[in-house]
């Protein structure tokens, strides 16, 4: 059995997969540090000790901006990637689930096993098979060419190293 995916990557794909995907445990991160930041302040200000305070403050200050340009800098590089290997055109892709998974787009071509998909993220925009912690296959749901009802089974049955699967 085989299935195939053709589409055309938009920003707004590219744009959820980097927040939702990418720079999801940098935020994670982030709230863990803000936290110990925000406690950092309160014991600053119940002790009055301004050194604390400072670093609290300065720790705070220094998440924030990794969460707010994280995904924006990782944006650009993507965008900035695809310009340079696709000279600046939009090419269809083509995913091909078969023996192996295959990805075309352009100049780029991808081949990996199902044995290497660990995570498996369905986005409103697309969805994404992993095959490390930041690079997947990305396709979407209502692209496939033909009868594409039995792929989630197909799937689960051929990615056995699928460690977690994250439902919209």
């Amino acid at each position: 059995m085989s299935f195939e995916n053709r589409f055309s990557t938009t920003k707004a794909m590219y744009w959820e997969f980097v927040n939702k995907v990418l720079c999801r445990r940098t935020r994670q991160m982030a709230w863990v540090v803000a936290l110990i930041s925000i406690i950092g302040f309160l014991v600053g200000v119940v002790l009055e000790a301004a050194p604390l305070l400072w670093l609290a403050d300065a720790a705070l200050v220094l998440v924030l901006a990794v969460v707010i340009l994280s995904p924006h800098l990782m944006l650009k590089q993507m965008l900035d990637y695809d310009k340079r290997v696709q000279g600046g055109e939009h090419p269809e892709c083509v995913v091909t689930f078969g023996d192996t998974i295959r990805m075309e787009e352009g100049n780029v071509s991808v081949e990996i096993q199902y044995d290497q998909i660990i995570a498996w993220h369905h986005l409103q925009t697309c969805s994404v098979l992993m095959f490390t912690k930041q690079n997947g296959i990305v396709y979407k749901e209502d692209a496939f060419v033909g009868d594409a009802s039995g792929f989630d089974k197909f799937i689960k049955e051929k990615c056995v190293n699928l460690k977690k699967t994250a439902k919209r």
